[in-house]
């Protein structure tokens, strides 16, 4: 028997579509596409017999946020069934996934007979979620762990089942009733079990008007019963009643009454403030309407096919938009001490902090201005939305006994920004550590840390800051001393034997990590590619922030102002790979003194080719680029090809390094001198040679 993975353009994708459609009664629905979208992402891995047959395939999706794979079928043909073929498509995915994801994830119904494989091929079950079928058989959740390091995984609570929250439009709830009509199956792959702890499937009360206006009273107690299975997302009727106003006004003159319907179901959707509205409509989803409404009011549209191929990509999208916290016009100002009473509102009342608890922790805290400040965030109308307070005990740590973000569908992007500020406030201040200590932190709060590089520990959360380039091994020895230092020896000894052992196993995956950690720290012998990008002086200003004359996205905080991630488009005249570190030189400008220099580096965590409105439905969320721009590097057309990249753990170099400089570095070490005019690939070597040049950072340890 032989395993591999196949794309698209396989012969065996035919054979792999029969028997999953020969055993879709246990598999379920999977929208039209399905196979042809994961075999292109080479999501599917076949098993082949001795003729070269294909007798069974697995298919999977990776989950980013939960740092996962997800097997969505496994189906074996049924004549070889009880020979190990199952065994051998799990046994290959757990070989190729382990270094990468935490483990493998799966749903199966109790009553099925897979259920007594999964504990022979190492899965244990995590616990029972609610099916959707008609009987409501109970699903088991089963998960077979990778054993990565502790303190690289997220914890428990990080793995909470958190469901996407999408508004279905009443043409697919008709859809997902009425089987063998016209949208159908592509209504009901909604239904899968696989998805049933994934999405929650809910409506607008608009759903029931639409339901009234049918003449027969049977037909509207069948429509009005099966409505009611979903979950009816509250609103307050004003606040649709003015949202609508503005949604009407991207409708088409005249409106028709389903016109109106569309329009305060996508209110409703946007006041309920759910992320996610699903419909058939073809208007809806065309790249203009759905562009202008993601951008106005933060809701993205999606078919039922787009929502479950881009799942993970879309959950991600909902919790962390970083555009629409640009486009909100923040502003950051000092408390005093005569805020201190109207502050209340961040007091973490439902996680048992008491009144008189909260104020005189934030007046012991602001009492002593030399050693601590306090910031409030808030929006353009004034309104309060965010709450930190910022000690200095002394030279090496940056300690946080506040960190407050009022619920909304902003907090994680919030909580992301204001703790990626700390950690640039404290290495601008040359300090190694920094400190979330408020006992009363909200789950949006710890994603927001998590996300950015912040360990638990104890009551703790920690992130380390190393300015050293080194070798794994000499990182690792730094690492544990100022952990022992700090009192931090459980954190130090983990992840400095974590990063020893990776490095002796050439695991780049975790290397990655490690760094990432311990950022802006550099692995020497981390073996990943790296690049020179060009880019001009005006885009220059928005992606590498305050520094090259960016106003702060915080007005007077420039340690708040860098987008912890955001991404890049331009024509694909060089494919990236990817995780890469890249260099960003700024194209010469004779009005702007910043230019003609290498000014930053980052480190590109994923790259696409396609055509420029799919790399902008990808990326949109990241901000900074409009529709208009990229639309402009596509020279218009929205089909034309463009490479387009997401990067984060941008680093402004201190010593930005002019032209002359970065051709003779080019000419010593590559052998060559290069024009910048596109990507240009460096060796490693380069890149740190470079990177020494304009951060003034030696290198420790030897590779």
């Amino acid at each position: 028997m032989r395993i591999q993975p196949i794309d698209q353009a396989s012969p065996h994708l035919q054979a792999v579509k029969a028997l999953g459609d020969a055993n879709r009664a246990t598999l379920g629905f999977l929208p039209e596409g399905a196979f042809e979208a994961y075999a292109e992402r080479k999501q599917i891995v076949v098993a082949l017999d001795e003729e070269g047959t294909c007798i069974g395939y697995l298919m999977y999706q990776v989950s980013a946020s939960r740092g996962e794979i997800g097997i969505i079928h496994l189906c074996v043909h049924e004549s070889r069934r009880r020979e190990g073929v199952a065994a051998g498509l799990v046994g290959w995915l757990h070989e190729a996934k382990k270094r990468d994801y935490r483990g493998i994830r799966l749903k199966c119904r109790r009553d099925y007979g897979a259920s007594h494989l999964w504990p022979q091929l190492g899965f244990v079950a995590q616990g029972e979620v609610p099916g959707r079928s008609h009987e409501g058989h109970p699903l088991v959740v089963w998960r077979l762990d990778h054993g990565h390091p502790s303190l690289l995984t997220a914890p428990a609570e990080a793995l909470r089942e958190a469901r996407l929250p999408v508004v279905l439009d009443t043409n697919v709830l008709f859809g997902i009733q009425d089987e063998g009509s016209a949208t159908s199956e592509e209504s009901r792959a909604l239904l899968a079990d696989w998805l049933a702890d994934e999405i929650l499937l809910g409506t607008a009360a608009e759903v029931l008007n639409e339901i009234m206006r049918n003449a027969d009273p049977a037909e509207r107690r069948r429509r009005r019963i099966f409505a009611q299975q979903f979950h009816q997302f509250q609103t307050d009727p004003d606040k649709v009643r003015q949202i609508a106003e503005g949604v009407r006004a991207l409708f088409p003159e005249p409106l028709s009454a389903s016109d109106e319907s569309d329009v305060r179901q996508l209110a409703h959707a946007i006041a309920a403030e759910v992320p996610y509205f699903v419909t058939h409509d073809s208007y809806m989803l065309g790249h203009d309407f759905a562009n202008r409404i993601y951008a106005d009011f933060g809701l993205s549209i999606a078919s039922p096919s787009d929502l479950i191929l881009r799942l993970d990509e879309l959950a991600r999208d909902a919790a962390y938009q970083p555009a629409r916290l640009a486009g909100s016009r923040i502003q950051i100002g000092r408390v005093t001490a005569d805020d201190v009473a109207y502050l209340d509102v961040f007091r973490a009342g439902d996680l048992g902090e008491k009144r008189p608890t909260f104020q005189e922790v934030l007046k012991r805290r602001l009492a002593d201005p030399h050693r601590a400040e306090g910031l409030i965030v808030r929006n353009a109308a004034g309104q309060p939305l965010a709450l930190t307070v910022v000690t200095r005990p002394d030279a090496s740590e940056l300690v946080i006994p506040l960190l407050r973000v009022l619920s909304g569908p902003l907090a994680v992007t919030l909580a992301t920004h204001i703790a990626m500020g700390h950690v640039l406030q404290s290495i601008k201040e040359g300090r190694a550590l920094t400190r979330v200590t408020d006992g009363y932190l909200r789950a949006d709060v710890q994603d927001g840390l998590r996300e950015v590089g912040y360990a638990r520990t104890g009551d703790e959360w920690v992130k380390m800051s190393l300015r050293n380039v080194g070798s794994a091994r000499g990182l690792a020895e730094e690492l544990r001393a100022i952990a022992n230092q700090r009192g931090l020896a459980g954190l130090g000894t983990q992840l400095s034997e974590a990063l020893k052992s990776a490095a002796a196993d050439r695991d780049e995956a975790t290397i990655l990590r490690i760094e990432s950690a311990l950022w802006p720290a550099k692995v020497t012998d981390l073996a990943i590619p790296a690049y020179i990008v060009p880019m001009r002086p005006a885009w220059a200003r928005h992606l590498l922030g305050e520094e090259l004359g960016q106003p702060s996205l915080f007005g007077t905080d420039p340690a708040l102002a860098l987008s912890w991630e955001n991404a890049y488009y331009g024509a694909p005249k060089r494919r990236m790979q990817y995780p890469s570190r890249v260099l960003w030189y700024v194209s010469e400008d004779t009005h702007d003194p910043g230019s003609k220099h290498v000014r930053g580096c980052s480190v590109v965590q994923e790259v696409l080719v396609g055509s420029a409105k799919e790399a902008f439905r990808r990326f949109r969320r990241l901000g900074v680029y409009e529709w208009r721009d990229v639309s402009e590097i596509a020279r218009g057309d929205p089909e034309k090809r463009v490479m387009a990249f997401r990067f984060s753990h941008t680093e402004l170099l201190r010593h930005p390094i002019h032209w002359d400089v970065l051709q003779e570095v080019l000419q010593s070490v590559e052998g060559k001198r290069q024009p910048i005019v596109t990507v240009t690939p460096i060796s490693s070597r380069c890149f740190f040679t470079l990177y020494g040049l304009g951060t003034g950072a030696a290198q420790q340890g030897s590779p």
